[in-house]
């Protein structure tokens, strides 16, 4: 079959070539790629490429060969999926945990924007706990994630401030439901329940600065490529971020699908999001 597969030359960082096709095992369904989306993370590891490595995480299509345990999406059926990998091709194996039905409505090209991207969104507002009435702070608002959490934080009774460096974006921020937006975490005015941050850099220590007392930041992805440093800041001692003289350190128990919190019992999910960023809680 026909794939996309790195070359490691930054001018043509991918190319298509002739692969073997998919040998799904028991519990994953062979599918029939109509789209799949392109991740940014997922470009960084076009730099270097691993050997063997083949990208591809989010994908919509058809079922062609459902798992061989009998685990449902049937063959025929539309879905979107998440491998781990090697999505880019004219067929994957996919887990059948980590297949959707989505509804008839939804596009194969809607549908596969949504798997790490929405699942990601999904995740950090159930780590957040409840939204309505609260400040929510927003980084890195215009891309995949931002724009998920816009839209499901707004219609859940947020007032949202979204961050976008990106002015022509910011109307269709406003339009998901942003009630404020800014081009700069420091243009950021009072305080906020809740912190969401993925762009690292100078971005952290400005954002856990505007954090309210007994609030919530999130810190989830580095998307500035550039190392988030606390050292200096009023919040931080040996680059530790506290609050009122207590260390507030992340929370590393979460569960396989990634965010069970304080000594609950995980809960198996359908379409686990393998591979994503681990949100990291500050409580």
């Amino acid at each position: 079959m026909k794939a996309l597969v790195p070359t490691g030359d930054p001018a043509e960082p991918v190319k298509v070539a002739e692969v073997a096709d998919p040998r799904p095992r028991d519990g994953e369904a062979l599918v029939r790629v109509e789209a799949f989306s392109i991740n940014r993370g997922e470009t960084f590891l076009l730099e270097r490429p691993k050997p063997g490595h083949r990208p591809g995480k989010d994908v919509a299509g058809r079922v062609v060969r459902p798992a061989a345990d009998g685990t449902r999406p049937g063959v025929g059926a539309r879905v979107v999926g998440h491998p781990m990998g090697g999505g880019w091709a004219e067929f994957v194996a996919v887990p059948a945990d980590a297949l959707a039905v989505p509804p008839d409505t939804v596009s194969a090209v809607q549908g596969a924007a949504l798997p790490l991207a929405g699942l990601t969104s999904l995740r950090l507002l159930r780590v957040a706990g409840p939204v309505l009435g609260r400040r929510v702070l927003l980084t890195g608002a215009s891309g995949g994630v931002g724009h998920y959490v816009t839209e499901l934080a707004a219609n859940a009774g947020a007032h949202l401030t979204a961050v976008t460096r990106g002015r022509e974006r910011a109307e269709g921020l406003v339009r998901l439901g942003a009630s404020e937006i800014i081009h700069d975490v420091s243009d950021a005015g009072g305080t906020f329940d809740i912190v969401l941050e993925s762009t690292g850099g100078t971005a952290l220590p400005l954002a856990l600065a505007r954090l309210a007392r007994r609030g919530t930041l999130i810190w989830f992805g580095q998307a500035s490529r550039t190392p988030a440093g606390l050292a200096g800041t009023r919040r931080d001692r040996r680059r530790v971020p506290r609050r009122n003289g207590r260390a507030l350190r992340p929370r590393h128990n979460e569960d396989r699908a990634g965010l069970h919190d304080r000594g609950r019992r995980p809960r198996r999910r359908r379409m686990d999001l393998h591979g994503t960023h681990r949100p990291r809680r500050y409580l």
